[in-house]
């Protein structure tokens, strides 16, 4: 089962919150399940693009390349 993030859950209660203060009372309830599943879409589809956003980020092969340092040589004074 899809499970959203935290920051989704926030966003989506807080449109919700606004949408029935200012806006709910004024529609009908064909208006208003169309507004509500209108702003769940939107949160759905602004998370997936951040994922998607993110993932692609982490996946850039010059963040993870390895680099090699030459071998020092260690001198006597290093060495005290």
């Amino acid at each position: 089962m899809f499970r959203p993030s935290s920051f989704a859950r926030r966003a989506v209660a807080g449109a919700q919150v606004t949408l029935s203060h200012y806006a709910m009372p004024n529609v009908n309830r064909q208006q208003r399940a169309g507004t509500l599943s209108t702003f769940e879409t939107m949160s759905f589809l602004s998370e997936g693009a951040i994922f998607v956003y993110v993932g692609l980020d982490a996946l850039d092969p010059l963040k993870w390349a390895v680099r090699r340092a030459r071998p020092t040589r260690m001198t006597a004074s290093a060495c005290k």
